[in-house]
């Protein structure tokens, strides 16, 4: 009987086929709540390879429908691929094929030689690349594929294989390291260019509508106007970070918990740091604006200020606990992922 190997074990091609297929669902979309799941309790036995979780009627499928993907099957690919943006899908299916090609791989390929001298690591599908015989004591290096999120197909990932002749294990599972294959510093470096450029354009915008005002309205009104005004433009601020970092914790998702635990970090730390250089920031705006442009009173303009400052540090303490939850549903996801996952 033709048998492949996958980092579950040994199973026979045709059903190794359809497993590693699913599985690739499982560790591409995984994070996202995908429609599908894949059932985990027993991966050596194949039950409800794919349970779909609510209905597609698109496909015309409902809740609790079963589904074994095959390459093979045109139905079952599409009925998948209609839970899936078109790109995704292509990622999914050409995830599949490679599986399918290494399953042939380890077919076609004679065995190599090993000896209680010359002990080697088997051959193996990792969920996302195929993984040749490699000798006890070596790494076996994987070009990065075009199937994994922001990945960087000039790079390399790793797998290594121990003295004795296993593959390196995390949490009990086999695991291979794809931590070079996402540039998560050129993510970082867009990030900051992004949140400095918001929070300038920001900043600059409020001393424009100040000075309308002031020509066309009261000085009370005014001076309400730049609190409320004040207030909207830090919060935009924190909203715009904190979706820029979420886009950089989606594409953490797919890199070791160690990176991920890096961007909660990110996340605090930046928050933090940019709503108070965009609070001083325009704190300074106000005082100097209210003062020489609209002449209220230093004291209307102090109360205005600590009102702001009140509602501003409310604001950014929802924010952070907010995205630190998010982040840590992030991190639990990803960590669902390598103990199931590459």
């Amino acid at each position: 009987m033709d048998t492949c190997r996958d980092r579950f074990g040994v199973f026979n091609s045709s059903m190794f086929n359809v497993y590693a297929c699913a599985m690739c669902y499982h560790y591409l979309f995984n994070s996202r709540d995908p429609k599908f799941v894949v059932p985990q309790e027993s991966p050596s036995q194949y039950h409800e390879v794919m349970l779909l979780t609510e209905d597609l009627p698109e496909a015309g499928l409902t809740t609790g429908t079963l589904i074994y993907p095959d390459l093979d099957d045109a139905a079952s690919m599409e009925a998948v691929c209609s839970s899936l943006e078109g790109k995704d899908c292509q990622r999914w299916t050409t995830c599949c094929r490679a599986a399918r090609d290494c399953c042939q791989t380890q077919l076609d390929t004679p065995p190599q030689p090993a000896s209680s001298s010359h002990v080697m690591c088997p051959r193996t599908w990792d969920g996302f690349s195929c993984v040749p015989d490699t000798p006890a004591g070596r790494v076996a290096s994987l070009q990065c594929p075009t199937y994994i999120e922001a990945s960087s197909t000039s790079e390399w990932a790793s797998k290594l294989c121990t003295t004795n002749g296993t593959w390196y294990k995390e949490e009990g599972q086999e695991w291979s390291d794809y931590t070079s294959c996402v540039q998560l510093e050129l993510y970082k470096q867009l990030f900051y260019v992004a949140v400095t450029c918001h929070t300038l354009s920001m900043s600059l915008a409020v001393p424009a509508l100040f000075i309308l005002l002031a020509m066309s309205l009261n000085k009370v009104v005014v001076v309400v106007v730049v609190a409320v005004v004040v207030v909207v433009v830090v919060v935009v601020v924190v909203v715009v970070v904190v979706v820029i970092v979420a886009v950089v914790a989606v594409v953490a998702t797919v890199v070791v918990v160690v990176v991920v635990v890096e961007v909660v970090v990110l996340v605090v730390v930046t928050v933090v740091v940019v709503v108070v250089v965009a609070v001083v920031v325009v704190v300074v705006v106000v005082v100097v604006v209210a003062v020489v442009v609209v002449e209220v009173t230093v004291v209307a303009v102090v109360v205005v200020v600590v009102v702001v400052v009140v509602v501003v540090v409310v604001v950014v303490v929802v924010v952070v606990v907010v995205v630190v939850i998010a982040v840590v549903v992030v991190v639990v996801g990803y960590n669902v992922n390598t103990n199931t996952g590459v």
